[in-house]
């Protein structure tokens, strides 16, 4: 059974096809310090609007606070190991 599309619809059709073209599968380049790092996420977390990023503010690589008031404190790694996983997991006592 064939289908007949409308002008409108054939249109649309292209430009989704259009739209839906490969991603480039390239990797980003590889960073290779904690410094670095920062300064990527500091670029990119700046432009969301309310939020202002301080480096090496209040004991952490990032802090990250909005106009409200709220902070963030971002510590910057660059591989997970047993070390970093222990410093993120909840400690028995921590709701003293």
């Amino acid at each position: 059974m064939a289908t007949i599309l409308s002008h409108d619809q054939q249109q649309r059709r292209e430009h989704t096809q259009l739209i839906m073209q490969p991603i480039s599968r390239a990797k980003p380049p590889t960073i290779s310090k904690e410094s670095t790092l920062c300064e990527v996420f500091i670029k990119e977390f700046n432009q969301i609007r309310g939020w202002t990023c301080y480096p090496e503010a209040a004991g952490f690589d990032v802090l990250v606070v909005n106009d409200d008031g709220r902070q963030i404190g971002v510590q910057a790694k660059l591989s997970l190991n047993a070390k970093v996983a222990e410093q993120i997991l909840p400690n028995q006592g921590d709701d003293f």
